[in-house]
């Protein structure tokens, strides 16, 4: 049998305490401002919001700030408060006003000043119900009236069975007085009676129910009933009875009267007292209670839906207990210290505190076990190992052993060899050895001796057994790894300070918390810090434990730091004074049946796992929707803001009261632009956003890091600025469109007007060249026609030379008159041809003959040809090849003139020698052809201008069937234009 499973044997060899001293830790809200001390209600409504009822003034509390509402809003104490199914909050005070709060707008009910009158001044309501019908039923000391919400009539309850001290009307939700008087005090005083008859009136049936009473337990006005599953819990004086099913299930007296009863959602019931709260954790057993807040007068309770607890007080403010439920154990003598030895064993926690004799079991009561083989006043117990062969106890002084339980100790002998200083902690191998450190020695433990295994680099601190003969020992100045079976130490790098504390998790992991160094994880013989990184803020750590769901927890003098893993990421929570824990940090720690204890300078403390912190996200509602310059109402939706106000911020009620859970959302944009993020706090900016459509989502997230699956929706539009508008694109690309328009007409017309100006310019030019080109021309014939005219002469031939000089005239005018022109008419060039040929021929003594032909198309008026353009062909036609034939046979030109394809095809054949024969003849001339080299500058200038880009010219030598020479044909294609 293992030897804790004696443990329960030797609790009847001492003695149990008669508490179980635990105390909760309430915490005084002074940071609410409150307008006054003396507060009589308490309410969080269906949104979240908390409301007190001070006695100067209203307040709402909306998780980040109290919102007071003084007497030029709400006139007198509230004394109670209740919530319609329409979520409008009804109220009424002292002065017996009701006012009723509607969309954030307080106003008076229709019929508070007809209530007014009937109640009078005297007599405070101190009750305020809906029925089924949403019916209003206001209890005031001695009359409940009701407000019929469908003919809108304040009436007064008629008394409904005369022998009952009190009637009721029960449902599942509400306890509703239907007695004309509550009570009958005159009656009450003359025969004070000794029980008290109760009708309960349910789904129409009606029961009495006879309760006990004492004299004493102050049967008044001020009783309160209410329901709770099946059970229905009343409360006059001092007495609180329990009815199930309409009958009496257990009645408890109370040591003070009760001021007002609640019962939570975890099945618990909550008392305030004239002086203080009891706290009944099962409605079905109030044999097991609780007293808190001794000396206090505690007005009303509840728990809010982070199961907090608040509890109203008169002239002592606001009570808050956190929903972690941190329990005080320091009302115990031994436990009301710092702790030597904090550790779980078994079903229980043992503690010790510095300088005692005896060890404190906590598990239901409180056990204390004195050690009587401790002699020295002065001992400190630090550890206790249960080893397979026997419990091992170090104390400072000495060393403990016992092989049966905690009921027979022995010192454990010690020599100045082997333990010069105490042990500190120790650990035991597979193979049942026993082993220790002290401040310099580790020692192994051999038959009721020890034996030292190896001197430690340092003075030793803490020691853990990783498996496989590896030990890990932490010392002064850093931490070491030690192998049994060749105990040489080495420095695991990376910590050189202090090691308070050694924890392998179950899955293997290794966790230090070091002294002003942090907190460490080793891997493969190197300590990584790892505080730093998660976010804690405190640098000394002191004891690492681990819990049944693998969540480490690490204490230092800051609080409590729980490691948690979230699909694999770390996260951190923090336990700390802000959140309920005691101020001092906490040094030792321990983890036992879902509770965390730990201690500090005061004491020994604990707190639920369980409840360590929500798993509910909270509620969250805008406050606020804000630009730069202006403030919008919240009714407005969706907001409408301008372009030049694109910066918004919002301000939010996070609706969480839990310390441990500081408000925080996550957030998520759609629309023009997207964006998503977590943000802690209660302000939202978002800045420079472009114009569009949006929608916010906005989630409440938890200190677990769950969120709310009902969200708060704002829909907001950003307007465009003018100049993003489809009509000032329309616009502007419209103007774009004409200003492109008008750009490109405008560069056209530049480019034509610099396309014309070079046409013209190649024009004159072309032009002038064409006119010097005749004016070269002109002269050469000139001087061709004079040379004959003087041949002539020579010649004595009067009448030839007569006859060639009046044509020649003739001709010299007719260039003279064309000269000047850039074209002249077909007929024109054609009357000059005549001219000049029959001149030729004068000269030449008829050796040639002359043949026009001029087809019906071409119209020698209407066409417009070069001046002088034809001439030339013609004079090298005649000169170079009919002058050359030596009388071989008579020479002969020909003219032929067509239109073919809208060109005016002009064709000068002769019969001459061909151009072959006639180059022979100028090679032994002086004469230079000039007139055909200037006819070919000519055509190519012409070529240029714009009328005659098509002119080309093809020359065709011509020969006979036998092959020989036989003339020329030069054939002109000219563009036809008129």
């Amino acid at each position: 049998m293992n030897l804790l499973s004696y443990i329960p044997f030797a609790f009847y060899l001492f003695f149990a305490l008669q508490t179980s001293a635990q105390q909760l830790n309430f915490v005084n809200l002074t940071t609410l401002d409150l307008p006054s001390q003396s507060a009589f209600c308490l309410f969080q409504d269906s949104k979240g919001y908390i409301w007190i009822g001070t006695d100067a003034g209203l307040c709402r509390l909306n998780g980040n700030s109290t919102e007071v509402y003084n007497e030029k809003t709400v006139s007198g104490t509230v004394q109670a408060m209740e919530e319609d199914p329409l979520g409008n909050i009804w109220m009424v005070t002292s002065t017996n006003r009701i006012y009723v709060f509607r969309n954030n707008i307080f106003f008076e009910a229709p019929f508070s000043s007809d209530y007014q009158n009937r109640v009078g001044p005297f007599m405070a309501t101190y009750a305020i119900d809906f029925s089924a019908s949403n019916d209003i039923y206001l209890n005031s000391g001695l009359h409940t009236f009701v407000y019929d919400i469908s003919e809108r009539r304040l009436n007064q309850v008629e008394t409904v069975d005369t022998s009952c001290w009190m009637a009721y009307q029960i449902d599942s939700k509400t306890s509703i007085p239907l007695n004309g008087h509550v009570f009958n005090r005159e009656r009450f005083i003359s025969e004070i009676p000794d029980s008290v008859s109760i009708n309960l009136i349910s789904d129409g049936k009606s029961k009495t129910v006879v309760l006990d009473y004492c004299e004493g337990d102050m049967l008044d006005y001020y009783n309160r009933v209410i329901q709770k599953d099946q059970f229905t819990i009343f409360q006059f004086g001092k007495k609180i009875t329990v009815l199930e099913q309409n009958s009496v299930k257990e009645t408890i007296r109370l040591d003070y009267r009760a001021l007002s009863i609640y019962a939570d959602k975890n099945g618990g019931l909550w008392v305030g007292t004239v002086a203080g709260l009891y706290h009944f954790p099962d409605l079905s057993d109030l044999s097991h209670k609780k007293f808190y807040l001794q000396g206090y007068t505690i007005t009303s309770v509840i728990m809010d839906r982070e199961e907090n607890i608040w509890c109203s007080t008169f002239g002592k403010g606001i009570l808050y207990l956190n929903h972690l439920y941190l329990e005080s154990f320091t009302n115990a003598k031994e436990l009301n210290k710092p702790l030597s030895l904090l550790q779980v064993m078994g079903s229980a926690v043992f503690a010790a505190g510095t300088g005692s004799q005896s060890i404190t079991r906590i598990a239901d009561t409180l056990t204390l076990f004195k050690i009587e083989e401790v002699t020295d006043t002065l001992e400190t117990f630090r550890y206790i190992y249960p080893a397979k062969k026997g419990f091992y106890l170090f104390g400072k002084a000495a060393c403990y052993t016992s092989l049966s339980g905690f009921g027979a100790w022995s010192s454990l002998p010690q020599t100045a060899e082997d333990i010069k200083y105490p042990l500190i902690e120790g650990f035991e191998t597979e193979d049942s050895a026993m082993y220790a450190i002290s401040l310099t020695k580790l020692v192994k433990f051999c038959a009721g001796k020890t034996e030292t295994v190896a001197k430690l680099p340092h003075w030793g601190t803490c020691v853990e057994y990783t498996g496989n003969r590896q030990v890990m020992i932490g010392t002064t100045q850093g931490l070491f790894m030690l192998d049994l079976e060749k105990p040489t130490f080495k420095k695991t790098e990376g910590i050189h300070n202090r090691v308070n504390d050694i924890k392998q998790t179950r899955g293997g992991k290794i966790f230090i918390a070091t002294k002003n160094e942090g907190l460490f994880e080793v891997k493969n013989e190197v300590a990584y810090r790892i505080d730093s990184f998660l976010g804690i803020e405190a640098s000394s750590f002191f004891e690492i434990d681990e819990d049944e769901n693998g969540n480490l927890w690490v204490t230092s003098k800051t609080g409590i730091h729980c490691l948690k893993m979230h699909s694999g990421v770390p996260a951190i929570y923090s336990f700390t004074t802000e959140n309920g824990l005691p101020s001092g940090g906490a040094v030792k720690l321990a983890i036992h049946n879902g509770y965390i204890y730990f201690s500090n300078q005061d004491g020994l403390f604990r707190f639920s796992q369980k409840t360590a912190w929500t798993e509910t996200a909270p509620k969250i509602h805008l406050r606020e929707f804000y630009t730069k310059n202006t403030k919008y109402p919240l009714q407005q939706a969706p907001y409408e803001i301008p372009y030049d106000e694109n910066s918004i911020g919002l301000n939010f009620d996070i609706l969480t009261f839990d310390k441990l859970n500081k408000p925080a959302f996550f957030y998520e944009l759609t629309g023009a632009e997207n964006q998503a993020d977590r943000v802690t706090g209660n302000v939202l900016e978002l800045k420079n956003l472009v114009p569009g459509k949006y929608q916010l989502r906005i989630n409440g997230v938890s200190s677990q890091g769950n969120t709310r699956d009902e969200s708060l929706l704002i829909q907001f539009n950003i307007t465009k600025p003018f100049y993003l508008t489809t009509w000032f694109y329309l616009l502007i690309f419209s103007g774009i469109i004409l200003l492109l328009v008008f750009t490109i007409r405008f560069i056209i017309r530049k480019i034509r007007a610099k396309e014309e100006e070079k046409t013209r310019i190649n024009k004159l030019i072309a032009e002038s060249q064409l006119t010097a080109l005749q004016a070269q021309m002109n002269p050469h014939f000139i001087f061709n026609a004079i040379n004959s005219i003087q041949n002539f002469i020579l010649k004595n031939n009067e009448k030839e030379a007569y006859d060639y000089l009046a044509k020649f005239s003739k001709l010299i005018r007719m260039v003279l008159n064309n000269s000047g022109e850039k074209t002249i008419s077909l007929q024109q060039e054609l009357e000059t041809l005549k001219l000049y040929i029959e001149l030729e021929q004068l000269r030449f003594a008829d050796k040639f003959d002359y043949a026009l032909t001029v087809s019906d198309e071409a119209e020698q008026t209407s066409i417009e040809i070069p001046a002088m353009l034809i001439q030339p062909y013609v004079e090298n036609a005649i000169w170079h090849g009919l002058m050359n034939l030596n009388n071989s046979r008579k020479g002969l030109l020909k003219l032929d003139i067509s239109i073919e394809n809208d060109l005016v095809k002009l064709i000068i054949e002769d019969n001459g020698i061909g151009r072959a024969a006639a180059r022979e003849f100028r090679k032994s001339e002086v004469y230079v052809p000039l007139a055909m080299k200037l006819t070919e500058k000519r055509v190519h200038v012409i070529s240029q201008m714009g009328d005659y880009k098509g002119i080309r010219v093809e020359i065709t030598d011509l020969t006979t069937e036998n092959g020989q020479p036989s003339g020329t044909r030069v054939t002109l294609f000219l563009p036809l234009t008129n």
